[in-house]
């Protein structure tokens, strides 16, 4: 007599986590993509999360020996990725159709040409305000430590600027 009711049980049971598994899948608003552990990281990460209250998932790509973003979000479905650095900039350039807002990265602008859904905040201020600031203090030489294959254009600018 209790098999029956049982099993009728055991199906209703069943199809209820059915019809509940979409709700308890990880979905959230933004993927948050670190290069690496970094205070100045956390410091950006937690004005970001001042602005908006909002669900997310927070990868720092240096504790992995190879993420692969374009499956995660390709799975996850996130509104926006937040990249963070630019080895979290250079994880997302195979998202196309995901926004990727890209912040704390100098290779922002060589990227910005080849994907149309890249935004972000660029690092390089214009070189007029850093010599009116040098002008001011009335500093005449100025040592720059730098990358030439990431700003190279930029000291050149500034050069040009300077004489």
């Amino acid at each position: 007599m209790w098999l029956p009711v049982f099993r009728h049980g055991l199906t209703a049971l069943l199809v209820c986590l059915a019809l509940l598994m979409p709700c308890l899948a990880q979905a959230y608003d933004a993927l948050i993509l670190l290069s690496r552990r970094d205070p100045g990281y956390d410091e950006v990460l937690r004005g970001f999360r001042a602005t908006r209250t909002i669900t997310q998932r927070v990868l720092i790509l240096s504790d992995y020996s190879e993420a692969d973003i374009v499956r995660i979000v390709r799975e996850d479905r996130p509104g926006v990725v937040l990249a963070m650095g630019d080895k979290a900039l250079a994880a997302a350039r195979g998202l196309r159709q995901t926004p990727v807002v890209a912040v704390m990265s100098l290779s922002i602008r060589e990227r910005r040409n080849n994907l149309p859904n890249l935004s972000g905040i660029d690092m390089f201020a214009p070189p007029e305000q850093f010599l009116r600031l040098f002008r001011d203090m009335k500093k005449h030489r100025i040592g720059v430590l730098d990358d030439p294959a990431r700003c190279a254009w930029y000291l050149r600018r500034v050069r040009q600027l300077a004489q």
